[in-house]
Formats: structure tokens, sequence, C-alpha cells
């Protein structure tokens, strides 16, 4: 992000930096995730992930409270951090519901997993959006992915709405419901923090060059 140094102190920079890892993390967690709605119940991977994504909100965290930031700023910049290991929690979150239970009508099970194949697609491009924003010296491109995170949120409101839907109609008994209507707001919520992230830190970027 060189096109901010005349803006960014050092302190800003080093949370940026560590904000961005956050994302790879996140990104790598939604890919693994998608082995496990295919079928592969081994959450040993995105485990460690979450950890990681744990370690890397301590370090913005602690550079963020202890480095040379804008009091102004703060705030923001403690708030995009949690929203982005947020991410990754959900991914977990959902990880471990699929792991949990597993739906026995065999066409009901295909449903949904199509659908979280659908939310998952859908998740991968948001977060390599939220990269790109990290990455980017051009803020016309940072409004760019804005934009299209915003989209995508959209297109993730309908694919979680199929799901409530089937849910509702289908005859199913309260574990499944509850295991459906869960993972559909869960994957809702991964979509809605990519969407707050990219705002807080288009705000952020545009306080600091206005």
């Amino acid at each position: 992000m060189s096109f901010l140094k005349g803006f960014f102190e050092t302190g800003e920079e080093k949370a940026f930096k560590n904000t961005k890892g956050i994302i790879r993390v996140a990104r790598k967690a939604n890919a693994v995730l998608a082995d496990i709605i295919n079928g592969d119940y081994d959450i040993t991977k995105i485990n460690k992930l979450e950890k990681e994504a744990s370690s890397e909100y301590f370090k913005v965290s602690r550079s963020i409270t202890t480095g040379a930031i804008a009091p102004n700023l703060i705030d923001d910049m403690i708030m995009i951090a949690g929203k982005e290991e947020n991410i990754v929690d959900s991914v977990f979150k959902l990880a471990r519901q699929l792991v949990r239970y597993r739906i026995r009508g065999s066409l009901a099970n295909k449903y949904v997993r199509e659908k979280l194949l659908e939310f998952n697609a859908l998740s991968n491009t948001a977060i390599q959006l939220l990269e790109t924003m990290h990455s980017s010296e051009s803020i016309s491109v940072m409004r760019l992915s804005r934009s299209r995170i915003k989209v995508i949120e959209n297109q993730g409101d309908a694919v979680r709405d199929s799901l409530l839907d089937f849910a509702y109609r289908t005859k199913s008994n309260f574990k499944e419901f509850y295991h459906i209507t869960d993972l559909a707001y869960i994957y809702d919520d991964v979509l809605d923090d990519c969407e707050d992230s990219s705002d807080i830190f288009l705000s952020i970027i545009l306080s600091m060059i206005s």
C-alpha cells in the first residue's frame, strides 16, 4: 500500500499488514470448508486456521494499541480486525455444524450441500475482493471491490432465503430444521462481515486522504 506512505505512520502500516494476514487465513479456511461440505469431515486443518486467525488478530490488536496510530482511527481499525476474524470464526462454526450433524435424507442432503457450495463460492469471491482492497494502490479499485462485495452479499441473501424456505416447507425433525436454518444464517454472517469489513476499510482510507 505504498501510495499511502504519505498518510500512514509506521504503526498504521503494520496494523493494516497484519489485518491482511487475517483475510489470507479466511480464504484458506473457506477453501477447506468446501472440502467438508463435499464430505471430508476432518476439521483438523480448519481448526488450525481458526487458531491462526486468533493469533493474527492478537498481533493486529497489539500493533493498534501500542503503535503510533492516529487516535481517530483506533476504534475503526480494531473493528475491522474483529470483523475479519469473525469471518474465520463463522467458517469454523459451519465446519463444526456439518461434522456434528448429518442430514439423513439423500435428496435433502444433496440440496443443502449444493446451496452451501453456492454460498462457499460467493464467500470465496468476497474474501478475495477484500484481499484486493488490502493490496491495491488505487482508490477506484477499492471502491469497485467494495461495490462488488455488496452485490455478492445480496446474492447470498437469495441463497440464504432458499435454504430457509426449504427448511420450513420440508417435513423434518427439529434437529434437521435447526441445522439447516443455522447453516443458512451462519454463512450469511460470513458475507455480512465481508461487506462490513469493506465498508470500514474504505472509510479508513478515505478519512486518511481527505
